[in-house]
């Protein structure tokens, strides 16, 4: 859930990006491209959850330092490009992980927490309104109180997120469809929320 605007936002620039650069790929792979791509530095959590040790800011960790990651895919991606015949292959990954860290930086609408921008030259995190520090904290806790309830964090990025999978949607299968996963991406939140809610309270 606490990804779904970055997967909603990677769709929807694979989608719009596969038209500008005219990429015959079937759809449904374009779209997971962009998805994967807008969470990619959010694979650093994946371990720890494994492991069941989720304390912490995942935010301090490499994958959320900008100029490393972001020159790693430009030197991948460029070989696919080479490889493929087409740019896209650079240009999507690089404004989908783009996007992720602008995304994690609070100074805009949605914007919130701060990042590494600088790393390794400096190892200060920053928002985009200057440096800060960036606090450890608890991750389950941020999880319980801005995801697993309705909050004024999960309404806006859900909301939005399940917005743009069904414009993503809609790119390549018209406006009927994409309104069914808009549709179905509310409602498999408010069916999670619910769940959540009872399980939490001991009724199952």
């Amino acid at each position: 859930m606490a990804g779904s605007l970055d997967v909603g936002v990677g769709m929807l620039i694979a989608a719009s990006l596969s038209f500008a650069y005219g990429l015959e790929v079937h759809p449904p792979y374009v779209l997971v491209f962009g998805a994967l791509f807008a969470l990619l530095p959010d694979f650093d959590i994946v371990l720890p959850i494994l492991k069941g040790n989720i304390e912490g800011n995942h935010r301090l960790t490499l994958f959320h330092a900008p100029l490393l990651t972001l020159g790693i895919v430009a030197f991948f991606g460029a070989i696919g490009s080479f490889y493929a015949g087409n740019i896209f292959w650079l240009v999507c990954p690089l404004v989908c992980v783009l996007w992720h860290y602008i995304h994690d930086t609070e100074g805009w609408f949605l914007g919130n927490g701060a990042i590494a921008w600088a790393w390794p030259y400096r190892k200060t995190t920053y928002t985009f309104k200057g440096p800060t520090i960036l606090e450890e904290g608890s991750h389950d806790e941020w999880l319980t109180t801005n995801w697993l309830k309705p909050a004024s964090l999960s309404i806006k990025e859900l909301g939005l997120g399940a917005l743009f999978v069904g414009a993503a949607i809609a790119f390549f299968y018209g406006s009927f469809w994409g309104c069914v996963a808009f549709a179905a991406a509310i409602l498999s939140v408010i069916v999670a929320w619910i769940s959540y809610s009872f399980f939490s309270r001991g009724f199952f």
